[in-house]
């Protein structure tokens, strides 16, 4: 249960708050992260509780976020994107830590996201969106979701311009830049970094930055094809469905031709994608084995986008295609995020 990481945690005789000021020196930027992980290990009823609120507040916020007229209409394409999240991926360092490190930062961040792009639409009570910005505030300490806010904000200012500026976005854009500056000035950061590269990637910097991007979409797909294939082809037929309600007929055959892809050149591909994956565990990877899979991991990379475009195209650049595109955006990074040659 406790995993590599998580038995650190278990043997951390001192308070949590000491704990996590003495990680924020020499290893890590998510101070309270931290914190919550060494009380999780030495309480795991609490764990649990957490735990299954968290997930059920990511499953609210989603369906409320994704903007049908009830929670039910969408409740299973909700339950599809939280289950899409690659959290197999990260279990070595045990089933605790990984929960608290990626799971409850990601349902706050999902939470706040959601009462940020219905506001339109739905006038939150003050209560509500001041615990928003509480959720925002404790999300960012994560390094993947600080970025992630200042996407969606970004992605706002493009869409919305003038109509955006409100107390609430001036709020989020305000703790959304303390997080980004706690990220780039958290000494522990450097620290991590350094030790991450030498641990998991030694051959880091005899790659250029297009090789590393080729061997972290192989990390994906190989995520995806071994742990997710079932999920992904539910996920798929979901939108495919709701193009023919609609009568979007075009898309369906999209997303019908990206599951073919899956189906035809998933074997292969996942055979290719974990030599790869074990020759970069070896330390005994090439540029020329790199190049070697430039075709396959496109097609793969094309096919997320594919589905992405077509989501776009399903529902407009509004503010339910941000609710379906960007959970699965931030599952796919946090995926990612574990191994140091993320950091290019």
């Amino acid at each position: 249960m406790f995993g590599d990481a998580g038995n650190i945690f278990a043997k951390v005789t001192v308070s949590s708050y000491r704990f996590a000021l003495d990680r924020y020196s020499n290893w890590s930027s998510r101070l309270w992260i931290e914190g919550a992980t060494v009380f999780a290990t030495h309480h795991i009823a609490w764990f649990v509780v957490i735990s299954l609120g968290a997930l059920l507040l990511m499953v609210f916020s989603l369906s409320y976020a994704c903007g049908f007229e009830t929670f039910e209409s969408n409740l299973l394409l909700a339950l599809c994107i939280v289950g899409l999240f690659p959290i197999n991926s990260l279990a070595s360092a045990g089933w605790i830590a990984t929960t608290v490190n990626y799971l409850w930062p990601l349902a706050f961040f999902i939470f706040w996201l959601s009462i940020f792009i219905r506001r339109y639409v739905n006038s939150s009570s003050l209560p509500i969106r001041m615990t928003a910005l509480l959720c925002l505030a404790l999300s960012v300490f994560s390094e993947v979701l600080a970025v992630a806010a200042a996407c969606c904000l970004l992605l706002e200012v493009i869409i919305h311009r003038r109509k955006c500026v409100s107390w609430f976005f001036g709020f989020s854009t305000l703790i959304t830049i303390a997080g980004m500056l706690n990220v780039l000035l958290c000494p522990g950061n450097a620290i991590r970094k350094t030790r991450e590269i030498s641990n998991w990637f030694p051959q880091f910097e005899e790659f250029n930055i297009v090789d590393r991007v080729v061997i972290q979409s192989v990390h994906l797909a190989t995520s995806v094809l071994e742990t997710y294939g079932n999920l992904l082809t539910v996920f798929i037929i979901i939108l495919a469905c709701l193009s023919m309600v609609q009568g979007r007929k075009f898309l369906a055959l999209l997303l019908m031709m990206v599951l073919m892809i899956f189906t035809l050149l998933g074997p292969k591909a996942q055979v290719d994608f974990q030599t790869i994956s074990d020759l970069v565990h070896r330390s005994q990877l090439s540029h020329q084995q790199i190049v070697s899979i430039y075709p396959m991991a496109l097609v793969f990379v094309g096919s997320l986008v594919l589905i992405v475009v077509t989501a776009a195209s399903l529902f407009g650049l509004t503010e339910a295609t941000v609710a379906v595109s960007v959970p699965l955006t931030i599952s796919s990074v946090i995926g990612l995020g574990r191994r140091a040659c993320l950091q290019l």
